[in-house]
């Protein structure tokens, strides 16, 4: 996931989240086309999985259906 270093009020930012079985982190944050810093970790995964994201002063508006 890329994490942006600075959003201005009223401005945008992409976040871009990648999860694909069986690939090391590093490869993953290599894909990460958006700015920002790139941050991963492994994960346990199942077939039926989902992604939020939050955070304090500010509004996330989802592009795609929850």
């Amino acid at each position: 996931m890329n994490v942006p270093h600075k959003i201005n009020l009223c401005d945008t930012a992409i976040i871009q989240l990648l999860l694909i079985f069986k690939k090391p982190v590093v490869e993953l944050k290599q894909r990460i086309e958006a700015a920002g810093r790139k941050v991963g970790t492994s994960i346990r995964i199942s077939d039926r999985m989902e992604s939020r994201l939050s955070g304090p002063n500010f509004a996330i508006t989802a592009v795609t259906p929850k």
